[in-house]
C-alpha cells in the first residue's frame, strides 16, 4: 500500500420502482458502484426489482481518507453516510419486517434501520489473524449447522443453476489434476468418515450414475 493517502468515495442512494407514481422501497449506502450493483441483494429487493424495475438515485456523496481505516479508525465520511442512510431509511419508510414480496402495500427492502457495514474498510494482518484464532476452536451447534443449512439451501432454489451454467463448471474442471499435497490433504480430512453412499447400488440411468439404497432381502 502506497503511504500516499488515496481518497475513496461514499455515496448515499435510493431506489425507485419504474411505475407511477414511482415509490422508493431501498435506501443504502456505498463505495462507487454499489447503488447499481444487484450482488449481496435480498429476495424480496430482486423480486420487487422484477415486478416494478429499477431506477437508480445517487443522493450524495461523502469524501474519505483511507489511512483513516488502515489506523483502524472510523472515517468520519463513513459515519456521515451511515447517518445519511438511517435518516433517510426512516425518512422514505423503506424499513420493513415483513420479508414477503407479495404485498403490494410494504415494497419496503430496508430490514434494519440502516448505520451498518464497513465499506471501504480494510483490516490489518494482526487484525485479521486475531479475529481468525478468536475463532478456532470453537464448535457450532447443531441448530447452528441447521441455520446455515438453510441460508445456503435458500439461496440456491431462489437461485438454481442453469444447465448451461452446470455444463461451463463442468467443462471448467476437465483435465484439472490436483497436487500430491491436496490429495493428502483430501485423504487426511476424510479418514474415520463413513461414505455418504455406504450401502447403496451404484446405477447408471441413461447416462448418469445414481446410487440406489441396497433393498434388504
Amino acid at each position: 500500500m502506497s503511504e500516499r493517502a488515496s481518497a475513496k468515495t461514499f455515496y448515499g442512494y435510493k431506489h425507485w420502482s419504474l411505475e407511477e407514481p414511482s415509490r422508493c422501497f431501498n435506501v443504502g449506502k456505498g463505495l462507487e458502484g454499489r447503488s447499481r450493483s444487484l450482488h449481496k441483494r435480498n429476495h424480496k429487493w430482486h423480486a420487487i426489482v422484477k415486478r416494478l424495475g429499477l431506477r437508480v438515485e445517487e443522493c450524495i456523496s461523502f469524501m474519505c481518507n483511507e489511512h483513516k481505516h488502515l489506523s483502524g479508525e472510523r472515517c468520519p465520511a463513513d459515519v456521515a453516510a451511515c447517518t445519511w442512510e438511517i435518516e433517510n431509511i426512516t425518512l422514505m419508510k423503506t424499513f420493513s419486517t415483513n420479508h414477503s414480496h407479495d404485498d403490494d402495500n410494504d415494497i419496503g427492502c430496508n430490514f434494519t434501520h440502516g448505520g451498518e457495514g464497513t465499506a471501504g474498510c480494510h483490516l490489518s494482518i494482526e487484525t485479521r489473524a486475531r479475529m481468525s484464532a478468536s475463532f478456532k476452536g470453537k464448535a457450532k451447534s447443531d441448530t447452528h449447522k441447521a441455520k446455515l443449512s438453510a441460508a445456503v439451501k435458500a439461496t440456491f432454489d431462489a437461485h438454481p443453476l442453469s444447465d448451461e451454467t452446470k455444463m461451463k463448471m463442468s467443462l471448467s474442471h476437465r483435465g484439472k489434476r490436483m497436487s500430491d499435497v491436496t490429495r493428502s490433504k483430501i485423504s487426511l480430512a476424510s479418514k474415520g468418515r463413513s461414505p455418504g453412499n455406504k450401502g447403496c447400488k451404484r446405477v447408471v440411468i441413461n447416462g448418469e450414475i445414481k446410487y440406489e439404497q441396497k433393498q434388504e432381502s
